[in-house]
């Protein structure tokens, strides 16, 4: 008589551990190959670049635009790349006006921005930007300093302002305050001409300096 005939219980319950253990070896080594895998894969992954928070602007800012909370966003730029006076909240920035042109997502530094010191807070004053078509003129100007601005040209200047053959400027506006004069490399825009500078003026001589700006050639000179 055979083990299995006298024992068959037994040899049949042995047979099924058997297979039910080889099954097991066979899922655990499935499992540790796409273990394996995925380890791998992982490996041959380049390491996640870490970034950094930049404030950037999230629509075209005007010179002399306030910035307001709709106007910035926070964007993630990798680690050294950002320039060195990027901010990463916004509330450094609220308020404040901007002294030259942001394009969507450039940063807001505060070297685009207007000092909280310099922004006209006076009623009936306003700050606007000026681009002057002699950039080396621009240069000599500072903040906080009073000019006359002056437009030359053949034609009669905006509301009441005439430049006629006999005399080389005419007064476009008087004692206006230099608010900021934004660098050369934040002001470059195609095709146009010289460099902006950022005016405290009064509120009712907008038109006529706007006017003058896009006929005549404007210039300045130090107020007295």
């Amino acid at each position: 008589m055979s083990l299995e005939q006298a024992f068959p219980t037994v040899v049949t319950g042995s047979r099924r551990l058997r297979r039910a253990v080889r099954a097991r070896r066979r899922l655990i080594g499935v499992l540790l190959l796409g273990a394996a895998a995925a380890l791998s894969l992982r490996l041959l992954q380049p390491p996640a670049t870490p970034t950094e928070p930049v404030l950037v602007a999230a629509r075209p800012l005007a010179a002399g635009q306030e910035v307001s909370p709709g106007d910035v966003r926070v964007a993630r730029y990798a680690v050294g790349t950002a320039p060195a006076d990027a901010v990463a909240g916004a509330a450094p920035v609220l308020g404040r006006r901007v002294a030259s042109a942001v394009g969507p997502g450039e940063p807001v530094t505060p070297l685009r921005l207007l000092g909280a010191e310099v922004t006209p807070r006076t009623p009936g004053r306003v700050a606007l930007p000026v681009r002057l078509p002699d950039a080396a003129l621009v240069e000599l100007l500072h903040p906080g300093e009073r000019i006359d601005l002056l437009a030359t040209g053949s034609t009669s200047a905006a509301a009441g302002s005439t430049v006629d053959e006999d005399a080389d400027a005419a007064v476009v506006a008087r004692d206006v305050v230099v608010l900021a004069v934004p660098p050369a490399s934040t002001t470059a825009v195609s095709d146009a001409p010289g460099r902006p500078v950022v005016l405290d003026v009064a509120a009712d001589d907008v038109p006529r300096i706007a006017a003058a700006a896009a006929r005549l050639l404007l210039g300045y000179a130090w107020s007295d």
